[in-house]
């Protein structure tokens, strides 16, 4: 009987070592480092959900029935954009050439009116990947709110050369622009003719969205 029981302690000790991590059980694993990539990633996917956040405040807010109410949301808005901001910066420290950071980064700045810093980091995303058309066309956008009209048409020209979905969205924000300002003032900042060259460009992609349309159908 008290061999039983010296036994059974001794195998109680063992247990509680082994639960413990001691030498005499097996240790449970530690956790495992993350890469630099691995950081970034997570980073990046984060400012992504405060993004899509700041979106779903903007568009309550085009829809709020007072100004405060608007504004409220638009506060909150920012603040998600904000929080996103960070989140880029901390992905670009973690790995230096991930180009789509340096867009979502302009776009944040942008988001909060920090246009020519916003230019800068487009500028930034488009030297880690000079063919990146999203960049192109939200670097356009922040042209027009820095009154850069002809960087803009000329970022219109790419893009309708290249895509004409990111095309026609600079084009409606070019007009949202015109509208905003007006005709007259708006061929004074924008240059004589802006409104005509806004006629002619929606006119030319309409044609040319009817021109594929009729080379898709199947007859």
């Amino acid at each position: 009987m008290m061999r039983i029981l010296v036994t059974f302690i001794v195998l109680l000790s063992g247990s509680a070592a082994m639960a413990a991590g001691g030498g005499g059980g097996v240790q449970m694993p530690s956790a495992v480092a993350q890469t630099p990539e691995q950081v970034a990633v997570g980073h990046y996917k984060s400012g992504l959900r405060y993004k899509k956040r700041a979106w779903r405040q903007e568009e309550k807010a085009a829809k709020a029935k007072t100004p405060k109410q608007r504004d409220k949301l638009l506060a909150k808005a920012v603040k998600n954009h904000e929080r996103a901001r960070q989140k880029y910066v901390a992905t670009l420290k973690a790995n230096r050439r991930h180009y789509e950071a340096a867009n979502e980064l302009g776009y944040a700045l942008r988001r909060m009116g920090r246009y020519e810093q916003a230019i800068e980091w487009y500028d930034h995303a488009l030297k880690l990947k000079p063919n990146f058309l999203e960049a192109i066309e939200y670097r356009g956008e922040a042209y027009l709110a820095t009154g850069n009209i002809d960087a803009a048409k000329g970022a219109y020209m790419e893009l309708f050369r290249n895509d004409r979905t990111l095309a026609d969205q600079l084009l409606i924000a070019m007009q949202a622009w015109h509208d905003r300002q007006g005709s007259s003032s708006a061929d004074s900042l924008g240059g004589a003719g802006f409104s005509d060259w806004l006629i002619e460009r929606k006119e030319l992609a309409g044609i040319t969205r009817d021109v594929s349309l009729n080379q898709s159908r199947q007859w």
